[in-house]
């Protein structure tokens, strides 16, 4: 049974001096999690196969009126609905720490004393465990919500998938993601995709950068606006739409304005973003995308549709969980048989466009 651990040799083999205590500890990350929750709606208590209604609008009224006095015309003025079923897509994990495997590193230093330094529960370094947990959560949630994929296989596998070979496949397979659900749409609706596949298609990470152009890229996202279905047209008015893309995508988009300085596209959002008004809608880059596809849709040569951008509305993104007040939460504690501390975690998750309808992919 594996001992789950921090490997302290790169702090404790060649700067020593550098730590002297464990909360001086900084993780460096390789890339830093956007708060996906500003992404996607999340709905709560969600249950197996409960069922969602979603409404329209009410068809045609008003008709010129008729010769007959005190007669009106009568009208079936029909609302079209769409039903989604929700999921409970279960997942845990149990990770095992044993104070053994720290005993020579700096993280020994918060451990308690005799007989009961096995015991790490109210320590400062399962303080910093409970950190970087939350952390793993919220990216693991980031991943399946997206690039979650029930079908999921390897590059290597036969037939083969697109998930990088190195990759356990179990870690994604537990959920069908939006990017999932927006390919099987695009399927679908062939109007309502912007098609890159010339470009992603391209056999090399080098062919694949260079393939798009800064105006084809640009041309791409104003024909998610111009060339979507009227409906959705229509519905961009309301102002609550954003198109969200690759930085591999989006760095092509901004470069087009960088060499006409035509700043005053630029849109200033919260925390520091900065995206580009296009066609009346703010597009933004999302890196953690990039970066998912690297680590997770990649087989060595090319990464799997590194140019991706999808035009909706946090509304229309729905997260479903069993329940927000215990989202993200895990167990800890201390068996003192085995002499090993214990965390656990279980959830559920469901990912659902609301109305299929009501989205573009650039894909």
């Amino acid at each position: 049974m594996a001992n789950s651990k921090i490997n302290f040799a790169g702090i404790t083999s060649y700067i020593p001096e550098a730590v002297t205590e464990l909360k001086d500890l900084i993780k460096t990350a390789a890339f830093e999690h956007p708060d996906f929750r500003a992404m996607v709606s999340i709905v709560d208590e969600i249950t197996h196969g409960k069922r969602v209604g979603y409404y329209g609008k009410l068809g045609d009224i008003g008709m010129k009126k008729g010769a007959t006095a005190c007669t009106l015309n009568e009208i079936t003025a029909s609302i079209t609905t769409t039903e989604k079923t929700w999921e409970c897509n279960k997942w845990d994990t149990r990770l095992i720490w044993c104070a053994d495997d720290i005993v020579n590193t700096v993280a020994a230093k918060g451990l308690k004393k005799g007989i009961n330094r096995y015991d790490m529960t109210d320590t400062e370094y399962m303080d910093l465990i409970g950190q970087l947990v939350t952390e793993a959560i919220l990216e693991l949630y980031a991943r399946v919500v997206w690039f979650g994929d029930k079908l999921a296989a390897n590059t290597d596998d036969s037939p083969a998938g697109v998930i990088t070979a190195t990759k356990d496949v179990k870690y994604i397979n537990f959920v069908n993601g939006l990017f999932k659900q927006a390919y099987g749409i695009i399927a679908a609706a062939p109007t309502q995709r912007v098609n890159l596949s010339t470009y992603n298609g391209q056999a090399s990470y080098a062919q694949q950068k260079s393939s798009l152009s800064n105006a084809n890229a640009l041309i791409a996202i104003q024909n998610m606006v111009l060339t979507a279905p009227m409906a959705l047209r229509q519905e961009l008015l309301n102002g609550n739409y954003m198109i969200k893309c690759t930085q591999l995508l989006f760095d092509k988009v901004a470069a087009n304005f960088k060499a006409f300085e035509l700043e005053s596209m630029r849109a200033d959002l919260e925390n520091g973003l900065t995206g580009i008004r296009i066609e009346g809608v703010v597009v933004t880059p999302n890196p953690s995308w990039d970066q998912m596809i690297n680590e997770w849709e990649n087989d060595g040569t090319k990464w799997h549709d590194p140019y991706r951008a999808l035009l909706y509305s946090v509304d229309n993104a729905l997260v479903g969980v069993p329940s927000i007040s215990e989202w993200g939460n895990f167990e800890v504690f201390y068996d003192r048989k085995d002499k090993k501390v214990y965390i656990d975690m279980e959830d559920a998750v469901d990912t659902k466009f609301a109305q299929d309808s009501l989205i573009m992919f650039a894909v």
